[in-house]
């Protein structure tokens, strides 16, 4: 993996910055508080959620630039020649992290992006928290920078521990979970030998042998019952009957019984019949019902038309025929023409019949309306058509009732055998007695098939135990810390890291190595956790070193190293070794420093970065 860019929006005091790292080696120099370092907290927070500063989670929202809303970082690499980028941004109420391969999005979520970084740079949590400050990783406890050395050797990984037991004829303790944890004893062994080393893992595999071989003294034979009992046929024929009658009791005492019950209740289909005679007796002939609707709504019309001429005479308006005469008498007489006249005369006669045939005041009668009447006859042959057509709806739920409990009816004879509840517990009281009868005939049956189970259970048991302890007493020799074949195992990838750590400290001008127990050693200066017998130059280089080796180690081809300004109070000639170290195992470099630097002193592949008030330039 290689970093080959980096984007922070409001991230500290960095307002909108990017960096292009093109260059094998990548100086970034200003003064404190200039925003160097944040850079690399950028960084860190972007791979892991976490950097300088924080102590949990919740601190993310104190990353936010003052005044901003949101900050947001975006760092791209190559990984096996493959282009990769993170986004991860923070708010005050959310945050995002989104990991894409070749621009397309292959995770997202806090969650799922980060279990797919530490999949796709195939590094553990507690590795990959611990590659962006060389000092941290110079004094880490030697317990812990055991955990994360072990972690890169192949050979020396809890992975290779199980290929080896499998290959050695146990992969049996991979399969069955151990009751209530839910754990195989591969698992077990496992955690034994990631906390407590290979020592850890043989001795689960003893205290397992132990446990085995306790339980095999404790195992004791059943005692045989009083009595032979009878024959082994005659045992089958008698628990045959017996589950037989049995099964027959429990019929008749449960399914039969209730159904006896149900059938005994009252039939309510007769009631239910009444209801529908007497609804059909105030229902009428639907022909009928519809025939005086028709009837009543043409009488309702006829009134109606009757009161609408009544109407008009009473109110002495001219009829029809009047009001079209007068209407063309008056377009005649204004035109005046000759042709006219012989029109005229003949309107005005007839007019005047028409006049002499109205009736005069006073001799038009008063109407009695007919439509209220009419009315009040149609909307009462109406709703005895809708009354009579909700009867009929009320019947044939009624019909369906009966339909319905009928057959729950039959189906229950069927089940009850056409039995009363008295006539069922009589058969069952009968089956009562048979029980009894061989219940007293299986009892020596029973004892004898119970002693002849337990017996066979145990021996089992015997046998398994002994197949156990020898297992176990197999997975012991193997698991042996003294095993010639386990020590190579365990040995092999140590001394291959020592080794390069070895050559990185010499490039240096340091002699350091790795003791069996992961402390640092030193010509001349014994055993120790603590650097506070190192000058911090020393201190820095050592932890360079190691930072350098686990790089290489994991193929994570870009090494940060902050707090630069310490090898330039010493000798520029520090940092030069360490980045000559650093280009000799193919890999790049981000130097965080206040001191001035040479490009040309270092190598020509080199970049300076100014950094002030947060810019980059």
């Amino acid at each position: 993996m290689r970093i080959t860019g980096i984007y922070i929006k409001d991230f500290g005091n960095h307002r909108e910055t990017t960096i292009d790292l093109k260059h094998a080696l990548s100086i970034f120099r200003g003064p404190n508080e200039s925003g160097k370092t944040i850079i690399r907290d950028a960084v860190q927070w972007v791979f892991t959620g976490m950097c300088r500063g924080m102590e949990k989670r919740k601190d993310e929202p104190n990353l936010i630039r003052h005044s901003a809303k949101q900050a947001e970082v975006q760092v791209l690499f190559d990984h096996n020649a493959l282009e990769h980028k993170i986004t991860r941004t923070v708010s005050a109420s959310a945050q995002t992290l989104i990991l894409q391969k070749e621009g397309k999005v292959k995770a997202t979520g806090l969650k799922d992006a980060q279990a797919a970084i530490y999949d796709v740079l195939q590094v553990s949590e507690a590795l990959l928290a611990n590659l962006f400050d060389a000092f941290e990783l110079s004094r880490l406890a030697s317990k812990d920078r055991k955990k994360i050395i072990q972690a890169l050797f192949t050979s020396d990984s809890p992975d290779v521990l199980e290929k080896y037991l499998i290959d050695n004829g146990h992969s049996g303790l991979a399969k069955a979970t151990i009751n209530g944890t839910g754990s195989t004893h591969m698992d077990l062994i496992l955690a034994a030998y990631e906390s407590k080393g290979i020592e850890g893992a043989s001795a689960y595999a003893v205290d397992q042998r132990v446990f085995a071989k306790r339980e095999l003294r404790e195992l004791v034979d059943p005692e045989a019952p009083e009595g032979k009992g009878m024959t082994k046929d005659e045992m089958e024929t008698a628990l045959a009957d017996f589950r037989k009658v049995q099964a027959e009791r429990d019929n008749l005492a449960g399914p039969v019984m209730s159904a006896a019950k149900e059938a005994a209740e009252p039939d309510q289909r007769a009631g239910v019949e009444d209801k529908i005679r007497e609804l059909q007796k105030q229902m009428e002939p639907k022909a009928d019902l519809a025939a005086a609707v028709k009837k009543m709504g043409e009488a309702l019309t006829e009134a109606m038309n009757a009161d609408a001429s009544a109407q008009v005479e009473e109110s002495g308006t001219p009829g029809p025929a009047l009001a079209a005469h007068l209407n063309a008498l008056s377009v005649l007489t204004v035109t005046g023409s000759e042709a006219s006249k012989k029109s005229i005369a003949w309107l005005e006669g007839e007019i005047a019949k028409l006049e002499g045939a109205a009736p005069k005041a006073g001799e038009v009668k008063k109407h009695e309306p007919l439509a209220p009447a009419a009315q009040v006859d149609y909307d009462a042959a109406m709703k005895a058509e809708l009354d009579n057509r909700m009867l009929d709806g009320r019947v044939a739920v009624l019909k369906e009732q009966i339909a319905s409990e009928s057959e729950a009816m039959n189906k229950t004879l069927s089940i009850s055998k056409g039995w009363t509840p008295e006539q069922v517990q009589g058969e069952i009281s009968k089956l009562d007695t048979q029980l009894e009868v061989l219940r007293k005939k299986c009892s020596a049956s029973d004892l004898i098939t119970d002693y002849e189970k337990r017996k066979a259970e145990v021996v089992k048991k015997r046998g398994f135990l002994h197949k156990k302890i020898v297992n176990w007493d197999s997975a012991c020799k193997v698991l042996d810390p003294k095993h010639e074949a386990l020590a190579a195992l365990f040995s092999s990838g140590k001394e291959r890291f020592d080794n390069q750590f070895k050559q990185i400290t010499k490039a240096m001008g340091l002699e350091t190595y790795l003791a069996d127990d992961y402390t640092f050693r030193s010509t001349g200066f014994g055993q120790a956790d603590s650097y506070g017998w190192l000058s911090k130059s020393r201190q820095f280089r050592v932890g360079a070193a190691l930072l350098i080796a686990i790089c290489e180690q994991i193929g994570f081809h870009t090494v940060i190293l902050d707090e630069g300004d310490i090898l330039y109070a010493e000798a520029k000639t520090d940092m030069t070794k360490i980045f000559r170290s650093v280009q000799a195992s193919g890999l790049n470099a981000m130097l965080f420093t206040t001191g001035k630097a040479e490009a040309q002193e270092i190598n020509d592949d080199t970049h300076i970065y100014a950094v002030e008030e947060g810019r980059v330039s």
